[in-house]
């Protein structure tokens, strides 16, 4: 069993982790690493980490089944692509904006689900996405932000966000395999997958370098998995969710106080749209895991 924490402190730490993440995105940027470098290591040793921890549970890590195996690898496709997308979005554009146009992939796997599950085109998935991009087009195009030199960044953003609605979508192909099984492979495949950019990508650095990202963003990502499984046992999907949303205001507010990112009026009146659809779909499409 997943270390017994109360489910609502597990969903604080997995809230204050990923708002964080672009923090430590950018601490790793200046330390000359590259996003195939600093993914590739931080999946390979949280891998080991969790891999380590479940066996000694004698948690089943088994194969998957072969009707898992395709949903496992989208998912690790739209893991990899995600935070490799996000680390540009990160360290191009402010953090605010970044996590605003991430959070835009609840409509994105929504919208996904229409297609992939057949579900109904509803109205609350309409007036979200027109809420959404509203939200999207006041924050990233240069004639309505007050910020256009962020635009490349914010493109990467978006990006993120059809990366992580991919997640979403293959999650809910694999509803039937334990999430800590379906968390460990997919960590084992994206640090196959992102062998070969790490290979192709890596630079000179020194042994402390690798033992502090091997160390700090593996374990960061291990931590993340273990809160995000604990939590979710023990909160229905969306109370947690809402939680999860709060997310926003905190990475805004550390853009603001450790890097100086003033939040223009743009990027608040995007940020207002973007959550207020967000939140409509956590209230009316119960549906899927996070």
């Amino acid at each position: 069993m997943i270390p017994r924490i109360n489910p609502w402190l597990s969903l604080l730490g997995i809230t204050l982790l990923w708002a964080a993440y672009g923090v430590l995105v950018r601490f790793f940027e200046s330390e000359g690493f590259n996003p195939f470098e600093l993914n590739f290591a931080s999946f390979a040793a949280a891998t080991l980490i969790l891999g380590i921890v479940l066996a000694l549970q004698k948690k089943d890590l088994s194969a998957p089944q072969p009707a898992e195996r395709i949903p496992l690898l989208l998912y690790a496709i739209g893991l990899c692509s995600t935070n490799i997308a996000i680390y540009y979005a990160f360290t191009l554009s402010t953090l605010a904006n970044t996590i605003l146009l991430h959070y835009t992939a609840l409509l994105w796997a929504s919208l996904g689900a229409v297609i992939w599950f057949k579900e109904e085109l509803t109205r609350w998935k309409i007036i979200s996405f027109l809420l959404v991009m509203g939200g999207v087009m006041a924050i990233s195009l240069p004639d309505f932000s007050l910020n256009p030199s962020y635009f490349t960044g914010n493109l990467f953003a978006l990006a993120s966000a059809f990366g992580y609605a991919l997640m979403l979508l293959a999650s809910r192909k694999l509803k039937g395999m334990p999430s800590e099984k379906s968390a460990w492979y997919g960590m084992l495949a994206c640090t196959i997958l992102l062998a070969p950019l790490w290979l192709a990508w890596n630079s000179a650095k020194t042994i402390m370098q690798w033992a502090s990202v091997l160390a700090g963003a593996g374990t960061y990502t291990a931590a993340e998995s273990l809160l995000l499984m604990s939590a979710l046992q023990g909160i229905a999907i969306v109370p947690a969710s809402l939680v999860l949303v709060s997310e926003i205001p905190l990475v805004a507010a550390l853009g603001l106080l450790l890097y100086g990112e003033a939040i223009p009026l743009a990027t608040l009146a995007g940020g207002v749209l973007i959550i207020a659809g967000a939140i409509l779909l956590i209230f009316k499409e119960q549906t899927g895991r996070i």
